[in-house]
C-alpha cells in the first residue's frame, strides 16, 4: 500500500459519531443512576395478556446517547422485539443504561446490569481494548453478551453484530470509480478525512478506500487527515488539505455525521458545487447520516454506503431469541449494504436518515 501523507491539525476531544439527541421509547421511564449514568427501563415489549410467553430481560449499555444512530438502534430494537418476540414465545423487558462516553462509566453500567441479573447484555463498546474485563464478568454470572458496532479486541463476547465497514468502503469507492469514468475524470487527486486511529471502523474504511485506489488507479490520495471524530476537525482538516493541495478534486469522508462541517469548509474554500458544475468536488462518504442526506439529494455527494442500524437491530433480536430458545448462533454477523447515489438516495430502504431529519 502506498505511503500516506498526514497534515498536522489541532485535534480536539474525541466525539463519537453523529450529533442528535436520543429518545426514550414509548412507555419508558427515565431516571439517573449513580455515577451520572442515565437509565431507561421499560416493560415487556409485547402485549401478551393471556399468552404464555417467557420474559427475557435485556440489558443494554450505550456508551452515549447523543448520536442519532444510537436513537435508531434503540427504537428498532424495541420495534423488532415486539414483532419477533411472540414468534419465539418471548416477551422482552429492557434495562438501558447510558454512559458519558468514558470507559469508567461503561464498566460501572455493565456492573449495574450484572447486579440487576439481566438475561442477555447488549454492549456498544467504548474501548474495544478494555471492555473484555466487563464482558468476562457478565459471562461468569451466566449472562450472554452481544457486542454491536465495535467488536472487543479478543472476541470474548458470545456474539458480535456489526457493519462490515471494509465492504462498506470498498462498495462506495468502486461506485466512485464508475462516476469518475462517466465524467471522464482521470488522474484525480484525493483527500481522505480519516476517523480515529484507535477505531477499527476507521481503519477498515481507510483500508477499503486504498484497496480500490490501488486496484483501479482512478485517483491518488495526496493527503490523509485524521479527525478523531471531532466535528470541528472535519472542517479544519478539509480547509487545510485544500490549501495544501488546491488541485484535489476527490474527497473521501470516513463518516458523514459531521458533514455540515465539511460543507462549510468546501463553501469557504470555493469548492461547493453539485456534480455537473465546474469545480465540483467528487465526494465519497460513509454511513449516510441525516447531516448528509440533503447534499446527496442535491447532487453534492456522489456516492456512499449506509450504516444499516435497522438490519443490525433485527439481527440482534433474532440472535437473542435464538439464544433464549436453545438454538445455535454464529459468533459474528456482518451487515452489508448497497451503494447509494443521487439516483436512489430517496428510495433505498437502508437509508434511514430521511426519517430522522429533524
Amino acid at each position: 500500500m502506498k505511503k500516506r501523507t498526514w497534515l498536522a491539525i489541532a485535534l480536539a476531544g474525541v466525539l463519537v459519531l453523529t450529533g442528535c439527541g436520543g429518545g426514550n421509547t414509548s412507555g419508558s421511564t427515565s431516571g439517573n443512576t449513580s455515577g451520572g449514568a442515565s437509565e431507561t427501563t421499560s416493560g415487556s415489549s409485547a402485549d401478551h395478556s393471556g399468552d404464555d410467553l417467557q420474559t427475557v430481560t435485556v440489558g443494554v449499555s450505550w456508551h452515549e446517547m447523543q448520536s442519532v444512530n444510537v436513537t435508531v438502534w434503540s427504537e428498532w430494537l424495541h420495534t423488532y422485539a415486539e414483532e419477533i418476540g411472540p414468534e419465539y414465545g418471548l416477551a422482552f423487558d429492557w434495562v438501558e443504561l447510558t454512559g458519558d462516553g468514558t470507559t469508567v462509566q461503561e464498566a460501572s453500567n455493565i456492573q449495574d446490569l450484572i447486579t440487576q441479573h439481566v438475561d442477555v447484555m447488549v454492549i456498544w463498546c467504548n474501548d474495544v481494548n478494555v471492555i473484555g474485563t466487563s464482558i468476562k464478568a457478565a459471562q461468569e454470572e451466566g449472562i450472554k453478551v452481544i457486542t454491536i458496532d465495535h467488536q472487543d479486541v479478543d472476541k470474548l463476547a458470545d456474539v458480535h453484530v456489526g457493519q462490515d465497514t471494509l465492504d462498506q468502503a470498498i462498495v462506495a469507492a468502486e461506485g466512485l470509480v464508475e462516476v469518475l469514468k462517466e465524467d471522464g475524470v482521470e488522474n484525480a487527486q484525493a483527500i481522505e478525512l480519516f476517523g480515529s486511529l484507535g477505531d477499527s471502523n476507521s481503519v477498515n474504511r481507510s483500508d477499503g478506500w486504498h484497496q480500490v485506489e490501488e486496484e483501479s488507479g482512478a485517483w491518488t490520495t495526496v493527503v490523509t487527515e485524521p479527525t478523531e471524530w471531532a466535528t470541528e476537525n472535519f472542517k479544519t482538516a478539509t480547509v487545510n488539505a485544500l490549501a495544501a493541495y488546491p488541485d484535489a478534486n476527490v474527497l473521501f469522508v470516513a463518516s458523514d455525521f459531521a458533514f455540515s462541517a465539511v460543507q462549510a469548509a468546501l463553501e469557504e474554500s470555493g469548492r461547493w458545487f453539485p456534480r455537473g458544475e465546474e469545480g465540483h468536488m467528487y465526494i465519497c462518504t460513509q454511513d449516510i447520516n441525516p447531516q448528509a442526506y440533503q447534499a446527496f439529494v442535491d447532487g453534492y455527494i456522489d456516492v456512499g454506503v449506509p450504516f444499516d442500524n435497522i438490519s443490525a437491530s433485527k439481527k440482534i433480536i433474532e440472535v437473542i431469541a435464538d439464544m433464549m430458545t436453545g438454538k445455535e448462533v454464529e459468533k459474528e454477523y456482518w451487515i452489508q449494504t448497497p451503494l447509494v447515489t443521487a439516483d436512489n438516495i430517496e428510495t433505498e430502504t437502508t437509508v434511514w436518515a430521511r426519517d430522522y431529519l429533524d
